[in-house]
Formats: structure tokens, sequence, C-alpha cells
């Protein structure tokens, strides 16, 4: 019986035949030995502490860095798997290190947020596959998933996302969390040891226990306890669901049974005394997760619907007026698909649901949708709910505390502590800025000065914007708080000064910030770069035309018209990959597209925002003296904002001149 525990969706297992370079009477022959053992299982945890003192040995060892790299893309670090699978390849590219390679580094670069470089491996990976072959499908839908999860991560949402400490997650999965005492108890699911909880299930999993912790006035979490009672099992997976009724009763579910739904409730003095079945959903079939509405008078709750795959879905039932529940039937609409649904949670007043699947239109494994109550009582399209809310890899279990100013769920991602660990989502506010550039060097040059704002915290949200400046000297612009902004005051032609401000997290609406800027016209003036240090050459294309269209026609957006330093002509492998596109647009009416340009780091911002404009302007102005219509095309410039490479080289600087093609509409 499965647990409520997420494992990556493989193809095949990782286990290949490299030469591990060690005598069968070494040591590292016998930890290779336990280590094949415990991958046979899936048990990554086991297996990569074997592997990693595998590789101290024997550092050119192929098998162990890739089978290392594996087993940390399921539990430890994303960073760590991507340079371990890389070093393996580096270590036995002559033997192609292993038939499953490109898989394996596609998922790799996938989680680690390299779009552009998974979706190659895929590529790379099913050319070997024959016309019918079974894992075509998936590696369509990781596919589908990595234009999904960029076109996310380029636009991201106002919400900051916090890990609940190193106090309550663990290296091991910390799941489920259910908010009582309006967000300020979270009661839990742990696979860690714990004394008196140390049996394992047959994959050698540790069996999940319910833990509670509390947050004090300073947001300090306390150290979880098991909670007891009713609520604890040792001998099976015991998991939170869903507490309500004043958070008096409790759903959990627990693998007594078929894998069911069972509903505790406390005694006068707190304590939980024993749960009973949920016999209004529970089936032969696994029941995993549940919420039940604020009138208590819905249930939606997660089925298995294929026991042959492992299929979730959501299904509904409903107390009458005479106190019978209805016979559960599928939920009605368009949240469930041939995919997994999961953890489902009902706003308070009932018209939004919240759940995961993990189909094409998720970044990456399991994300968080919400779905809308329709008039005729059927739920509307699913919305994915963004980044940074949901990431490259498992999202999932998102429940609102009772006010819904705050959500917490479970994730894993880079930064956690490995595995699924619970955060705290907040809504961030934006923040009303009023400024002043206190000076009397301006000479009434305020009526071309600007006032530019772009975020650069790492980790934080991207957010720019620009203000005129009065001429007293006043701005005021809303930026989005929890940020680090690059400050910058032009006048049209110079940078006239450059500064950062700090705009701490604002959980509250309406929050002002004053801020005083000191412009000496003496200072911060650009330096021209010699003309000696101008490169002439350009960047080759990586991919053909066909492909080109192929990706943005699923909406991923393509930087393959480049520049040379400082030009905005374009050059003749820019012109073959337009002339492609023009002949697509003319035959597909129904496109538009936006045309963003950008630049490398070097020069002014002001300078870098006009040449970034031009190159877009330059693109548009070819397409349409081809036959496209000007009203299909947008131009934008965005200067040196988001770099696709680092400007620290002169390869990177040549990838950030670019134009990036994006539809923006298509029927």
């Amino acid at each position: 019986m499965m647990s409520k525990s997420l494992f990556l969706s493989v193809i095949l297992t990782g286990s290949i035949a490299f030469n591990t370079f060690s005598k069968d009477d070494s040591p590292v022959a016998e930890l290779t030995k336990q280590a094949k053992k415990e991958l046979e299982i899936e048990h990554y945890h086991n297996a990569s502490s074997l592997l990693l003192k595998i590789v101290l040995e024997e550092p050119a060892n192929a098998w162990a860095h890739y089978e290392l790299g594996i087993s940390y893309l399921h539990t430890f670090s994303f960073i760590e798997a991507l340079a371990h699978i890389q070093k393996a390849y580096q270590l036995d590219h002559e033997n192609g290190v292993d038939k499953e390679y490109h898989y394996w580094l596609g998922r790799a670069h996938h989680v680690n947020y390299n779009f552009d470089e998974a979706i190659q491996e895929y590529d790379l990976y099913e050319q070997r596959f024959k016309a019918k072959d079974d894992r075509r499908d998936e590696l369509e839908m990781y596919k589908a998933q990595a234009l999904i999860a960029k076109k996310e991560f380029n636009s991201p949402k106002n919400f900051l996302i916090l890990n609940l400490s190193n106090q309550v997650n663990t290296e091991f999965d910390e799941h489920s969390p259910v908010s009582a005492n309006d967000g300020n108890t979270i009661y839990f699911t742990t696979k860690k040891l714990y004394i008196g909880h140390d049996k394992q299930d047959g994959s050698g999993e540790y069996f999940e226990t319910i833990f509670e912790t509390t947050r004090n006035k300073a947001g300090v979490w306390s150290v979880p306890k098991v909670v007891g009672g009713a609520l604890d099992n040792p001998n099976a997976h015991d998991a939170t669901i869903q507490i309500f009724d004043h958070d008096n009763k409790m759903l959990i579910h627990s693998e007594e049974g078929n894998g069911d739904i069972y509903v505790a409730e406390r005694d006068a003095k707190g304590n939980w005394i024993t749960a009973k079945p949920l016999t209004q959903v529970n089936t032969n079939h696994i029941e995993e997760d549940a919420t039940i509405s604020s009138d208590g008078n819905l249930i939606i709750f997660s089925s298995e619907s294929n026991a042959k795959r492992y299929d979730m879905d959501l299904f509904f039932t409903r107390k009458g007026a005479d106190g019978v529940w209805t016979v559960a039937e599928k939920l009605p609409g368009l949240v469930n698909t041939e995919y997994e649904e999961e953890s489902p949670f009902l706003s308070k007043d009932g018209k939004t649901l919240y759940f995961a699947s993990n189909g094409p239109t998720s970044m990456g494994g399991f994300d968080i949708f919400k779905s809308t109550l329709q008039a005729d009582g059927t739920w509307g399209k699913p919305e994915n709910m963004g980044f940074p809310i949901n990431s490259a890899y498992h999202d999932i279990y998102y429940q609102m505390n009772e006010s819904e100013t705050m959500a917490f769920y479970s994730s894993h991602r880079e930064g956690g502590q490995g595995e699924l660990d619970i955060y705290a989502i907040y809504p961030v506010q934006m923040v009303q800025v009023n400024g002043d550039l206190n000076t009397k060097a301006l000479k009434g040059k305020t009526d071309d000065m600007h006032v530019f704002f772009n975020s650069v915290g790492k980790d934080q949200l991207n957010y720019s914007t620009d203000a005129a400046i009065s001429v007293d000297g006043k701005f005021s612009e809303k930026l989005v708080s929890n940020n680090t902004y690059s400050v910058i005051i032009t006048n049209g032609i110079d940078t006239l000064l450059k500064d950062h401000l700090v705009i701490d997290k604002a959980l509250d609406k309406g929050k002002r910030q004053d801020y005083t800027l000191f412009y000496d016209d003496s200072t911060g003036q650009e330096k021209s770069i010699a003309a000696n240090d101008i490169p002439k050459e350009g960047i080759k294309m990586q991919l053909n035309s066909d492909q080109i269209i192929g990706y943005l026609q699923k909406g991923f957006g393509v930087s393959l018209v480049l520049f040379d330093f400082n030009k905005s002509e374009l050059r003749e492998d820019s012109k073959q990959i337009l002339d492609r596109l023009a002949k697509e647009l003319k035959e597909r009416k129904d496109i538009k597209i936006t045309l963003t340009g950008y630049t490398d780091s070097v020069g002014s911002d002001t300078y870098n925002r006009k040449l970034s404009l031009q190159r877009a302007s330059t693109a548009a102005n070819y397409l349409q003296k081809v036959g496209v219509s000007k009203n299909r095309i947008t131009p934008k410039g965005d200067g040196e904002a988001n770099p696709v490479a680092s400007n620290d080289t002169e390869e990177g600087r040549l990838k950030n001149r670019r134009v990036e093609i994006r539809f923006t509409a298509q029927n």
C-alpha cells in the first residue's frame, strides 16, 4: 500500500553497467554492493550516503557519480544532482555514459530551471525511440511542463515563500500541513526516525507519523512533538488531511484497511480520541485526501480511479436535508484529467477549490492549481498558481489558515532541508514609495529625469518600473515589498546616479516608505568602452528554424535573433530565422508576437534601453518589409534585464545581445 509520499516519476531505473574501477575485495566493492541493493528498492537516502563515500574514495568512478546524481534528484540537492550526472559523462563520455543519460540530464536541468537545456536533452533522449514507444508520451509531457515552467518563472506572482526552518523540516519528507489556531499551530506528517517509531515499510522508509508545532509571538516554531492518541499508529503510515469544526475534529489518512480516510475528535481535555472511518467516502480503493466545506455538507476527496497505474481523481459527496450523504461521484467540470489530481482544499465560501495535479500544465511534478465554481455547479478550467508558489518539482498539500491571510503547503525545491519541506505562503503587498531627489544641482533638468527601479535581490520577486521626477525633485511609485532594488536616475541620456533601495516585507496593505536621493552631477557618469575592446564575431544558432517555430507554437520564448556589439543591424543568420517566422505568420493569421530586445551589461542603463528597443524595432521592421502586418508585432526594449548568460565573459555577453520572440495571441 502506498503512503502519501511522492516519488520522482521515472521511465526506467537508474542502474547502469559502469566499470566501478574497484577490486572485488576492496571496501568500495562492498559499498557498491550495498548501494545497488538500496537503489533496487528506490531507498535513495541510504543509497546516496553510500554513493557519496564511494566518490570520495574513487573520484573517477563514473557509475557512483551517475547514481549519486539520480539519488540526489530524489532527496538532497538538485544542484548537486546536476553536477554529479555531468561529472559521470565527463568521466565516461566515450561509452555514452548510459542509454538513459539524456533523460536524467534533462530531468536535472529541468529542476534547476535550465528549461532550454532540459528540452534539448529530452529531444536527444527521444531520438532513440522507435515509432511506437510508450515512453514518448511521458517525454512530451516533460517538454510541455518545461515550456510552462519557463513562462511562469519569467512572470512571478507576488508571494513570499518561507521555509518553516530546520526546527520543523528535516532531510526526510515533511508534508500535509494543516493549520489550527489561525495558523499558529501546524499539524503535519513526517517520515523521520523517532523514538518508538522506528519500524519501516517494504521500501525501507520509516512509517509516517503526525507531529505538531506551534509559533510564538516572535514567529519562531517550536520543536515538533508527536501528537499521540488516535492520531498515532506506529505500525502504519498515518497522515494529516484537514482540521475543522473549530479545531475539534481532524481528517487523517491511514493505511489501515485499503488506505482510507478517518475522522478523529478531541475529548473534553483536548486529547484526540478514537478515529472512525469516514464511511461517506471510503471504498475498496485508496482514498488519500479530502476537504470538508465550512457548513459540513460537502466533501471533496481524492480516490484511486485506476489501481493499475495509481491514477487519483477528485470525487464529491453531499449531505442532503435528510442528513443522508449522496453516492460519491467524480467532480463535475474541468478539474479531473488523465493525470493525478490530489490534495483538495476548499475556500471558506466554497467557491474556490485548490488542488495539486502533475499533468502537462504544471511546471514539473505536482503543481498547485485553483478552480472556480461555475453558475451551473461545475468547476471551471484550473489555473496554475504560478511561480514562486509552484516550482520545477513537487508542490502539493496546499491549505489556508482560518482567516485566509496566508497558506501552508509542502514543496520539494532547492534550498530546503531535503525532499518535501513545509513552507508558509504570504501574499506580498505593494508599498507606496515617496521619493525626493534632494539637491541644488538639478538646475531645471527634471523635465527629462526619470527614476528606474529594478529588483536585484537573489530569490526575490522580479519587478521593474520607472517614474517621472517632478520639477521640485519629487516622485511617487508603488513597488513590490520584500525586495532590494537598483535605483537609477537618468536625464534621458546619461546615468546620473545609482543607488540601492531595500523595502522590507509588507503583508498588510497601505504601507508607505519615504526615500531621499542625493544627486551630485560631478559623479555617476558612465565610462565608454575602448574601440579595441569591441568584438567582431557573432554567435551561432543551436536550433534549426523548424524547431524554433515548434517551440514558439507551444508558448516557448526563443532568444535567437542575435546582434554584434553595439549594433542593431540584423545578421544574416538572424534574417534566416525571421524569414521562416514570417512564413509561419502569413499562414497563421491568428498569431501575434512580441519581440523583446536585450543588451549585455556594457554601457549606461539609459543607452542600453534605447539600444534594446532599436534591436526589437529592427526585427519588427524586417518582418513588416516581408509582408507581416504591423499590428501583429509588438517591439519592446528591456535593456540589460533578464540575462540568459553571465556578463562576466564575452561568450555570455554575446548571448545576451538578442531579441526574444514570443507568440502572444493564438486561437
